[in-house]
């Protein structure tokens, strides 16, 4: 064979090797122009107009929001799984994972003030923390002209719906969980927190209640939810953040208290586990609001039942506030010694004389890393 006839069979076998790779790459342009990128503008248009209506999102704050924008073909609703006053959630399904959504009640008008705590909400959870005691964020979601977030399922319902059940099934309509268990949820809340406030800026909750913290399926953690009511500290000139540990020797919030403090006023949150600081209507007030909501919390873990529950929430948050009230410690509700201690400090009535989540969960592990070696811990859950 001549070179020339080589040279054109080569030719001829290289030739459709090309003509596939084209083909292939124009494939994929198609592809990709149809597999667009979710963005606000395109699947989450309400959710910009009440941006903007509202005015409460710097645009750094709508760029991020951007990146979590999701495509209005991507989920598929399930059923109701709560529903209130001004908002429901819902169980969806989303790229093969059982998630939950949350938006405002049908009736409610997205404009309102209610619309505007939503906003502040998905604002918040778009820092997308990450931490294993603090419910997952996914993205944002447009249904029936509202917006949703879409975040993790947290199949085991809220602390205060775990306790109602429990008591539903026993006879005297009483029950609380076995030490250990009670212990482990007080370290999964400190952890939680401990995480937050050590955010640049620091996150502030603000609405630490039973019916915010969340279950996994099995009952043993818990993770802090609803973030409606939180919001970040703008940090002061010329003051360092604080780290996680904090150190016990700090005095709690004192020694950083104008790094801490911010312009957050008025009566926010839920009364019964409100500090005194916000009821009272304090210029200003610092982190150490979440600890006090805490510090009733753990009562409520051990008690189980709400601190003055015979009393309407505005009256135990007056007087708390004004008259130094505290729930009772009684002996049935089996709380050790150290651990009453803990919980004594954290709602004390000054915010700068409590101390921090991470001082907190370092003794709360250390107690029970000493207790762990004794027999008496060494119970099976409940």
């Amino acid at each position: 064979m001549c070179q020339s006839e080589q040279s054109q069979q080569t030719e001829l076998q290289i030739e459709p090797s090309k003509a596939t790779k084209e083909l292939k790459i124009d494939t994929e342009d198609v592809k990709l122009r149809f597999q667009r990128r979710p963005s606000l503008q395109d699947d989450c248009p309400i959710f910009l107009d009440l941006v903007f209506h509202h005015n409460i999102l710097k645009q750094n704050d709508i760029d991020r929001c951007g990146s979590f924008a999701i495509r209005r073909s991507s989920l598929t609703f399930g059923d109701v799984l709560g529903q209130g006053s001004c908002g429901e959630v819902r169980s969806a399904l989303y790229n093969g994972r059982q998630v939950a959504v949350k938006t405002l009640c049908s009736k409610l008008d997205a404009r309102s003030e209610e619309g505007k705590d939503l906003l502040k909400e998905i604002g918040m959870m778009s820092h997308a923390f990450r931490h294993k005691n603090v419910v997952d964020f996914y993205g944002i979601y447009e249904h029936d002209g509202l917006p949703w977030l879409v975040m993790e399922l947290m199949p085991g319902g809220s602390l205060e719906q775990y306790y109602e059940a429990k008591k539903k099934s026993r006879r005297d309509g009483r029950w609380r969980p076995k030490t250990r268990r009670a212990v482990s949820w007080v370290e999964d809340i400190l952890s939680a927190l401990a995480y937050l406030h050590a955010q640049k800026p620091p996150v502030i909750h603000r609405d630490i209640k039973p019916a915010n913290m969340l279950l996994t399926e099995d009952g043993r953690t818990v993770k802090i939810g609803d973030f409606g009511l939180s919001r970040m500290c703008p940090l002061s000139p010329g003051k360092a953040p604080l780290t996680p540990g904090g150190g016990r020797g700090s005095g709690g919030f004192l020694s950083d208290e104008s790094f801490m403090s911010t312009e957050l006023t008025g009566t926010t949150g839920t009364y019964r586990y409100m500090a005194p600081e916000i009821f009272r209507g304090e210029g200003q007030y610092t982190a150490a609001v979440d600890v006090y909501s805490f510090s009733l919390v753990m009562w409520y873990i051990f008690a189980g039942e709400h601190p003055f529950c015979n009393i309407d929430g505005h009256s135990v948050a007056c007087i708390s506030a004004e008259n130094d009230m505290r729930p009772e410690v009684l002996y049935r509700m089996r709380i050790p010694r150290e651990l009453q201690g803990i919980m004594r400090r954290s709602w004390a009535g000054k915010g700068k004389e409590r101390p921090r989540a991470a001082e907190l969960l370092e003794e709360v592990e250390a107690w029970r890393i000493r207790g762990e070696t004794s027999c008496w811990l060494k119970v099976p859950w409940r």
